[in-house]
């Protein structure tokens, strides 16, 4: 019986520090580290919801701002040197009495502190990466409940953990996160605020008796089109522990998707039971784009003498996945190819970080469409990167339904990590739980052991900066971990890090070894190398200027204005991430709207290039995942969708080059390669049409090239200057592929070398729905138009369909979508275009709405 203890009834507190020791020997926070609290804070009860965080109850009691609204972020700083008391009182149900067990349990707590019930302390809590159950027998009463949970500061949790253990080297001046089992960048990272905040995630109290279902692991230990085997593992408690009862049955249905129902059962003997479950003729679970998604309802039932105790219940794919690290035949290198179904996928993917600073509130709809718009982008692989959380259930359930593959990190980013207890007892619970917990999902291919943290020891001066015999991680990733994982999920492969070459004693982000960040190549210098999985690389850029005025206003929309500028989190600033990058490719602006399009449109390219690039020289390498997805508040960041949703021109970049089967020109050995990239399980007939055009948009030659392209793989058709001869002005000529929707770009110089003319476009609204939530916008080009893109002035909008290169008389229609409702309709736009920026004189009038 499960009675809920969230929602509304509880009220949240400041504390004043404590300063005995509670766990471990290590003392509390002291005193002097805590703040002074603003006015009206001290003694003050505010109601709070759970699940929630405290900086949700302090906005909603309008004790603190908005963080992403001016500079809510910094005035807010005090929160996190804050201890905070958790309370509600509860009455216990009716129908939980007379059960032989009443626990308490936790979701997640984040992240140090203490559980009391009824003035009694229930234990210590001190990781927000797996759930807490106490046993509340003897303490919880019929009526009157008093439950408080309190929680101390995070900052001051891991400055005196840094000042008790001795301070260890973390990436960058940031607080030292490692001290404490907790979502290291809501400390801060180089793409978001620092917004540490404590909180409780769902609760309840669970009444039950004679035993319950602790976890259930369904491994899909062998996978083909014949037959399917299940090794089904199941862990209970028993009321009374260490007494088996008598007349205990597992009893296990698989309910397949073609109607066909496999079913097992077998006696308890122990607190662990094992079956064994065959499918012939198994109904295949596929990545996106290789295949459909089936799942297939699981239910596992605990019954004692016939009666149901417990029930458990997952949807679950039948399919095998297996990491290719064969080393090359003249050892020179390896592979690192997954393989699922025994058919090896490149992998097109982004690093997810979490959807909101304030994770325990979790916006359900809002990560269901960054999933969704990661379909749109044609992307098969999300990497649940190592310094922020591990998803919700829903997360996975998610991705298992959109076919969408999960490199699942261990949380672990940039830094030395201690070995010593309590930490080594509190990494191994957390694996174990995670690895149980996500081992029903058929999305979830691979586990890693964390974020740059070895590559951080062994090039980034860590391991100079330890003192003799200090630890720094090593263990958990070559050790811990990959012992867990083997024990409770052989099933998937396990890497140690990211970037990993497979031994401490090569580099860690070796190109020709196990998989590498590509963060000292940028944009066109990606061509120089040939990884053989690139699990990181991006270009920053800033959010669309709608994004900035509702987050710092209209007076801040300057370049250099100290409410953006104070927002750049990156190394080097502005200077370094935009003052000296923009000006090698662009014309130099003053408009702030310009400078915001040029290191968008920047980030485009990037991210084509270098994804066309990875996808061009497969199989060598066979995976290109960049960095980021999704974004958490308004600031520049290596995002293509920025947080209010609304994707970035690198986006539509990435939609096209990592579509199944695209067209792509590749420079290379001084020539322009035509490529086709298909990396769908079908060959690929058809025909590529290579233009030269001309500054006015008119082709100065075309020719049509029929091809062939093998499955799953790519193919160079031809040589582009063979087909339509070489390029006789570099500034007024391009060169342009199409293949039905695929079209791609070679501009032969740098934009600000070009002198492209430019004619305004005819834009109109051509079609809006029925409830005014959508709206097509056709432009048509008069003269060539690079890179033609239009931008709705209304900030809460997606477009589809945007981002294209138009020949003279050519058009694309824009679908522009409302996620708020749009005060004007049609709504007002202007187009862009990489024209602007080249040795062409433009009228800036022409770039207004």
């Amino acid at each position: 019986m499960i009675q809920s203890i969230a929602g509304d009834a509880w009220t949240v507190r400041a504390l004043v520090p404590a300063a005995p020791p509670v766990h471990g020997g290590i003392p509390r926070p002291r005193t002097e580290d805590a703040p002074a609290l603003p006015e009206g804070v001290a003694g003050k009860r505010f109601s709070a919801v759970v699940p929630g965080c405290v900086h949700d109850a302090l906005r909603a009691a309008g004790v603190i701002r908005d963080p992403d609204v001016g500079d809510g972020e910094a005035a807010q700083e005090w929160v996190g040197r804050t201890a905070w008391g958790w309370h509600r009182t509860l009455d216990l149900e009716e129908r939980a009495r007379g059960h032989e067990r009443i626990d308490l349990v936790f979701d997640s707590i984040d992240t140090r502190g203490s559980v009391w019930m009824n003035g009694q302390c229930l234990g210590h809590v001190e990781n927000q990466f797996h759930p807490w159950r106490f046993d509340v027998r003897g303490i919880v009463r019929t009526l009157g409940n008093s439950l408080a949970v309190d929680l101390d500061g995070p900052v001051t949790t891991v400055l005196e953990r840094a000042r008790t253990l001795g301070e260890r080297p973390v990436n960058g001046d940031w607080t030292p996160y490692p001290f404490l089992r907790k979502s290291a960048c809501s400390f801060g990272w180089d793409w978001g605020p620092k917004l540490p905040s404590t909180g409780i995630g769902a609760c309840w109290l669970h009444a039950w008796s004679i035993a319950r279902i602790e976890a259930v692991r369904p491994l899909v230990t062998s996978c083909s089109a014949e037959r399917a085997t299940i090794d089904l593992h199941a862990e209970l408690e028993f009321a009374r522990e260490g007494i088996v009862p008598d007349g205990l049955e597992l009893e296990v249905d698989l309910v397949l998707d073609d109607g066909r129902v496999v079913t097992e059962r077998a006696r308890v003997r122990g607190a662990s039971v094992s079956m064994v479950l065959t499918i012939d003729r198994p109904p295949l679970w596929w990545p996106r784009g290789m295949g459909q998604q089936r799942l297939h309802p699981l239910t596992v039932r605990l019954r004692c003498a016939g009666s149901l105790l417990y029930s458990w219940s997952r949807r679950i794919g039948l399919r095998s996945v297996a990491l290719d690290t064969a080393p090359d035949a003249d050892g020179s290198g390896a592979a690192f190819a997954l393989r699922v179904n025994g058919v090896p996928v490149f992998c097109r993917g982004a690093n997810w970080i979490p959807e909101s600073p304030f994770p325990m509130r979790g916006d359900r709809a809002r990560a269901r469409g960054l999933l969704e718009q990661a379909c749109e982008a044609n992307l098969n692989m999300l990497r649940v990167w190592g310094g922020g959380q591990y998803e919700p259930q829903w997360w996975y359930e998610a991705c298992d339904e959109l076919g969408l593959m999960v490199w699942q990190d261990f949380m672990f980013a940039c830094a030395t990590y201690p070995e010593e207890q309590p930490y080594e007892d509190a990494i191994k619970a957390e694996a174990r739980h995670q690895v149980a917990r996500l081992s029903a999902h058929p999305s979830v291919v691979l586990w890693c052991g964390g974020n740059e943290d070895i590559l951080a020891w062994f090039s980034w001066g860590f391991r100079e900066r330890l003192r003799e015999g200090q630890s720094w991680g090593r263990r958990i990733w070559l050790e811990w971990l990959p012992a867990i994982c083997a024990d409770l999920d052989p099933t998937r492969p396990y890497w140690a890090e990211s970037p990993w070459s497979g031994s401490l004693d090569i580099h860690p982000n070796d190109p020709d070894r196990g998989d590498r960040h590509t963060w000292d190549l940028k944009l066109d210098a990606y061509r120089q190398q040939v990884p053989r999985f690139c699990s990181e690389f991006g270009q920053q850029s800033q959010p669309a200027v709608c994004t900035w005025r509702g987050a710092v206003g209209d007076e801040a929309l300057r370049i250099g204005h100290p409410a953006i500028a104070v927002r750049q989190r990156a190394w080097g600033g502005d200077e370094e991430q935009y003052g000296k990058v923009l000006p090698q490719w662009f014309a130099p602006t003053e408009d702030f709207g310009a400078w915001v399009w040029q290191g968008q449109l920047l980030q485009a390219r990037a991210m084509r290039w270098a994804i066309e690039w990875y996808r061009a020289n497969r199989p060598r390498c066979m995976g290109a995942l960049f960095w980021q997805w999704n974004d958490v508040w308004t600031g520049p960041s290596w995002s293509v969708i920025d947080v209010t949703g609304r994707p970035k021109p690198a986006f539509h970049a990435v939609r096209d080059a990592c579509a199944p089967r695209a067209i792509a020109l590749i420079p290379r050995d001084g020539v322009v390669h035509v490529v086709a990239m298909n990396d769908s399980t079908e060959s690929w007939s058809s025909s590529v049409t290579i233009h030269r055009v001309g500054a006015d948009g008119r082709a100065i030659r075309t020719v049509r090239v029929p091809f062939n392209a093998a499955a799953q793989a790519s193919t160079v058709v031809c040589i582009a200057e063979d087909e339509v001869g070489g390029i006789s002005d570099a500034a007024c000529e391009v060169l342009v592929a199409d293949c039905g929707e695929s079209r791609s770009t070679h501009l032969p110089q740098r934009d600000a070398l070009m002198r492209l003319p430019f004619r305004e476009p005819l834009r109109e609204c051509v079609r809006s729905s029925a409830g005014g939530r959508r709206e097509t916008w056709r432009v048509t080009a008069q003269g060539l138009l690079v890179d033609a893109w239009l931008e709705p002035l209304w900030p809460w909008v997606r477009t589809h369909g945007n981002l294209r290169t138009l020949l003279d008389g050519e058009s694309m229609d824009v679908e522009v979508e409302w996620v708020t409702p749009c005060s004007e309709v049609p709504v007002r736009t202007w187009v862009r275009c990489a024209n602007e920026f080249g040795g062409h004189p433009i009228d800036p009038r022409a770039f207004r709405p």
